[in-house]
């Protein structure tokens, strides 16, 4: 009964003129239109009947208020607020007021009032889905995208703004049905193929719906609801395509920039907050230790060579002394160290797979000094065995294990002592050319009680090392 609508403002009358003015009107606009006479006599019935008046009058009290001259879809929050002030006692307070004037009987009750109310509602309804429909599906967006910043705002709301928003859920329903089978088919092909591509599509697919499915969810959350069936179906289904990718895959960058995209458009919900925090998290946490491609490879290369290592070194002086020498020059220098110098050469590591790096060619190097400290004692196999401890003690530092560099010192350090006992010996043999053949002996036996001592004391402690020497000195006899 708005607008023209209102018999009221057919008549061009007040609420309080009376039966007489009503009277006299409508016999003055029916002679001067007579094409109008239909709608006059119409308009004069009812402002003559006290029952069918008073939604003329209720009207005449509220439209002011509710009913604005802009477009009803961005006067919303305004028409929901004058609507919400309506009360139905004030209203009959105002039309028996106007009543005593006009000369007609007092409203007793105030049920036709509210149904009056309700009818204005519906009105309004209708209104706003007229709208709705006539727009854009952006310019619905960014209607609702306005009314939920208001209220998210703080601004108070009735059931004209709950309306706004059914009548919006009602003409975007189409829209995140398609969407949602749009995203079923991207987030398929993204378990096939995580390219960069695919990933970017779904960020724009998910930016579309997030912005139309935003609006929703904060009056839901305004109301205290907080249902959001559609997104979080959305939500958990994008999730699974993460988990796949990382459990299926082994992949790690690709799940993590999925979850940073769901954060970006879904943040605020409080039913996600904490998981997508706790997702991102957990997949910062093994993004640290996930290797890159070229990590992959390199400890591919160091894991073999390790493996080979245990399978044909030997730590038991049983006959193997030379075994071990052979497996370190005929394939430790010229085929797995220089595997291990170019898969350590490959770029791209990131800081903490490159400590476990330094530390399996630590343990390569270690195992390799090792071994050879079973070979035959020889100045050519101290030199060799030094070398392979330095190198361990440089990897073991970059590695940054404590006791990864504790051990590789302690290596290191004992084995120069050796070289200087050593150096000792040959200076001494070179001092006594009368005797060479008996001081070459000395020597030999000097040095090889030496290093077996040395062996026998980093194997086996003091007791080891009494046994290095009394084997050093049977080796002695033998010679």
């Amino acid at each position: 009964m708005a607008d023209l609508k209102n018999p009221f403002q057919v008549l061009n009358l007040s609420v309080y003129d009376t039966k007489t003015a009503i009277n006299e009107r409508a016999d003055e606009l029916s002679f001067e239109s007579p094409d109008d006479e239909e709608i006059i006599e119409q308009a004069r019935n009812i402002l003559l009947n006290p029952r069918k008046r008073i939604a003329a009058e209720v009207y005449a009290f509220a439209e002011k208020g509710i009913f604005t001259k802009g477009n009803i879809l961005e006067d919303i929050a305004l028409i929901d607020k004058n609507f919400f002030a309506q009360d139905a006692d004030e209203l009959r307070e105002k039309i028996n007021t106007a009543r005593l004037k006009s000369k007609f009987p007092a409203v007793q009750d105030t049920a036709d009032i509210k149904a009056e109310l309700t009818n204005i509602r519906y009105e309004i309804r209708e209104k706003i889905q007229d709208g709705l429909k006539d727009m854009t599906r952006d310019g619905r967006v960014k209607v609702a995208g306005d009314l939920a910043w208001t209220i998210g705002n703080g601004g108070d709301f009735g059931i004209i703004v709950e309306d706004f928003f059914e009548c919006y859920r009602l003409e975007m329903n189409p829209f995140f049905e398609t969407i949602r089978k749009e995203l079923i088919a991207l987030t398929t092909k993204i378990k096939f193929n995580a390219n960069e591509k695919f990933i970017e599509d779904l960020d724009s697919k998910l930016a579309e719906f997030g912005d139309a499915i935003k609006p929703l969810n904060k009056i839901s959350m305004a109301i205290g609801t907080n249902k959001f069936h559609e997104t979080e179906d959305i939500f958990y289904g994008v999730r699974s395509t993460a988990i796949d990718l990382h459990n299926e895959q082994d992949l790690i960058d690709e799940p993590l920039r999925i979850t940073r995209i769901l954060e970006k458009h879904f943040y605020y919900l409080p039913t996600l907050q904490e998981k997508i925090r706790q997702d991102i998290k957990d997949l910062e946490e093994l993004q640290k230790n996930h290797l890159s491609p070229n990590g992959v490879k390199a400890a591919d290369v160091l894991t073999e060579i390790l493996d080979t290592m245990d399978k044909r070194l030997h730590f038991e002086n049983d006959g193997y002394e030379q075994s071990n020498m052979d497996f370190y020059k005929n394939e430790f220098k010229l085929r797995h160290e220089p595997a291990l110098l170019r898969a350590m050469s490959l770029s791209g590591f990131k800081p903490d797979e490159l400590k476990t790096l330094n530390t399996l060619v630590y343990f390569i190097y270690i195992k390799m000094g090792k071994a050879l400290t079973w070979t035959t004692p020889s100045e050519s196999a101290f030199n060799s065995i030094h070398e392979m401890f330095k190198k361990a003690l440089f990897y073991a530092e970059a590695s940054s294990d404590a006791e990864s560099i504790s051990n590789a010192r302690k290596m290191f350090e004992d084995w120069k002592d050796v070289g200087k006992n050593i150096s000792t010996q040959k200076d001494s043999t070179q001092q006594t050319p009368d005797n060479s053949s008996s001081s070459s002996n000395e020597g030999a036996g000097c040095f090889t009680v030496i290093v077996f001592a040395v062996i026998g004391t980093l194997i086996g402690g003091p007791i080891g090392g009494a046994i290095g020497v009394y084997i050093a000195a049977k080796i002695s006899e033998n010679k």
